[in-house]
């Protein structure tokens, strides 16, 4: 480190470098101190994981900066207090990014249309000859009809449905049933089914400037978690630079 200060040159506020460098000639009345003493909740993993790196990071910020208290130990209770404040908010931050790492890389609104088909039809015959045979022959039609009258000439230009003389709707439906009932002795069962079903899906991705605008957008709305956690530091430091 350069700017090497001496006992009778601290300043009565010290820059983060002075006591920075007081921690790395071990002195005892600074080792407590700085971003590196801070505790951190053992539940919030990722920023234990990414430590070091915000360390440097907060060192590189706030190097030249003065301290915001009057004593080291107020300093660094400001400083642990700020810590609690923002740390599960960064630590999830941190989670949602990487859980979600490959969907934000994408530059495409991506959408799925899905076409389904489905049919199922089956025919069963049962056949109990110990007990009771009995067969089902259920069948409906729902039909629903609208009905527009047109009376003027400009009327069957129109498609409007208040446009017309009348409108009338009809509901239909059509049911019926055949039930077969009837008893012998045995012990046979035979039973036949059969199903079937048809799924068909298809996707479409956006092409061209579009894509350029996304990845534009993109790159515009990421954030940068590191930078931002330690600029929540900021007033822990008083925001005057001297030359």
């Amino acid at each position: 480190m350069t700017d090497i200060y001496t006992d009778e040159e601290e300043p009565w506020i010290p820059e983060y470098v002075y006591v920075l460098q007081q921690k790395a000639l071990d002195n005892p009345d600074y080792t407590p101190y700085g971003f590196d003493q801070l505790e951190i909740p053992t539940d919030c993993t990722v920023v234990v994981e990414r430590l070091d790196w915000l360390i440097t990071r907060f060192n590189e910020r706030y190097y030249y900066r003065r301290l915001n208290a009057e004593t080291m130990d107020r300093w660094q209770i400001l400083l642990q207090d700020k810590m609690d404040s923002i740390v599960r908010r960064y630590n999830r931050a941190y989670g949602i990014y990487t859980d979600n790492a490959t969907l934000i890389a994408k530059v495409t609104d991506g959408y799925v249309v899905t076409d389904s088909k489905a049919g199922t039809s089956g025919n069963s015959h049962v056949e109990s000859l110990a007990g009771t045979l009995s067969e089902t022959d259920t069948d409906s039609k729902t039909s629903n009809v609208l009905q527009k009258n047109i009376d003027t000439p400009d009327e069957a230009f129109n498609d409007a449905n208040d446009y017309a003389s009348r409108i009338q709707k009809v509901d239909g439906s059509d049911a019926g049933s055949t039930i077969k009932e009837g008893a012998t002795s045995g012990n046979n069962t035979i039973t036949d089914s059969a199903t079937t079903s048809e799924n068909n899906t298809s996707e479409m991705v956006n092409t061209g400037k579009k894509v350029m605008d996304n990845a534009n957008a993109n790159i515009d709305d990421y954030r940068d978690i590191d930078t931002q956690f330690i600029k929540e530091f900021e007033n822990n430091f008083l925001n005057v630079l001297w030359y």
